[in-house]
C-alpha cells in the first residue's frame, strides 16, 4: 500500500512543484498504517496536503532571502555608520584642540551622550519583550487551531509561522483563519478517505507497550488486520 499512495501523491503533485520525493515518501509512511484499501486510498485527495506543504516551502525560502537581504544591508549600515563615528570624532577631538576645550569637558558630554544611548537601548529592549509576547500569544493561537492534526503538519506550519512577519492584527488574523481553513479541509479528505479518527498529532502521548491512546489504538488495529489480511492472501 506504500508504494500505491507513494505514486498517488506523486500523481498529485504539480509539475513545477517545490515538494520534493522525499518529503512525499514521509507522508506516504505516515498514511500507510491509516489507508488500508484501495477504495479509501481511491477517495483520498492529497492536493491539498501538497500545496499546503509547498506553501510552508515558498514561504520559507521567501523569508529566508529577504532575511539574508535585510542582514546584508543592516551590516553594510554598520559599516558606514561606525565609520562615520571614527570621523566624528576625530573631527571632534580637533575642533576641540583648536578651541582649547579642555579634555574633562568633552569626556561629560561623552558620558551623556552614552545615558542617552542606554536609555534608548533599555527602551528597544522593552519594545521587543512586548513583541516575543505578542507572538507568544498568536503561537498559542495557531496550537489550538492545529490541535487535531497529524504531527508533521503542525510542525510544518507553526515553523512558517515563527519565520513570518506580520505588519498588523488584521494580518495575523487572515493568516489565522486561513490556516484553520487548511486544517478544516484536511480533517474532512481524510473523513472522505474512510479514516474515522482524528488522525495522531503532537498533541498524542506515545503509548507505552502495554496500551496507548483510542486514536493509537484503532490505527494498531486498523494495522494488524491489515497484515493478516496480506498474510492469510
Amino acid at each position: 500500500m506504500f508504494e500505491k499512495i507513494l505514486q498517488k501523491l506523486k500523481s498529485q503533485r504539480a509539475e513545477n512543484s517545490s515538494v520534493s520525493d522525499r518529503t512525499l515518501e514521509e507522508q506516504a509512511k505516515f498514511y500507510e498504517p491509516l489507508i488500508t484499501s484501495d477504495e479509501s486510498l481511491e477517495k483520498m485527495d492529497f492536493t491539498h496536503v501538497i500545496k499546503s506543504i509547498e506553501g510552508n516551502i515558498n514561504n520559507y525560502t521567501a523569508t529566508v532571502v529577504k532575511k539574508t537581504k535585510e542582514d546584508a544591508e543592516k551590516a553594510k549600515a554598520d559599516e558606514v555608520a561606525r565609520k562615520k563615528a571614527e570621523d566624528d570624532d576625530k573631527k571632534k577631538a580637533k575642533a576641540n584642540k583648536d578651541a582649547g576645550i579642555p579634555d574633562y569637558v568633552q569626556e561629560i558630554k561623552d558620558q551623556n551622550k552614552k545615558l542617552i544611548e542606554n536609555q534608548q537601548n533599555i527602551s528597544t529592549e522593552l519594545s521587543a519583550l512586548k513583541t516575543d509576547k505578542v507572538k507568544s500569544s498568536r503561537k498559542s493561537k495557531i496550537d489550538t487551531a492545529l490541535k487535531e492534526l497529524p504531527e508533521y503538519y503542525r510542525n510544518t506550519v507553526i515553523e512558517s509561522f515563527e519565520r513570518s512577519s506580520f505588519d498588523s492584527d488584521e494580518d495575523f488574523n487572515s493568516y489565522l483563519e486561513k490556516t484553520k481553513t487548511n486544517a478544516n479541509s484536511f480533517l474532512e479528505s481524510a473523513k472522505q478517505a474512510g479514516i474515522k479518527h482524528t488522525l495522531p498529532s503532537g498533541n498524542v502521548k506515545k503509548p507505552d507497550n502495554q496500551g496507548g491512546t483510542p486514536v493509537l489504538n484503532d490505527a494498531r488495529e486498523i494495522l494488524q488486520k491489515h497484515k493478516e489480511k496480506q498474510k492469510n492472501n
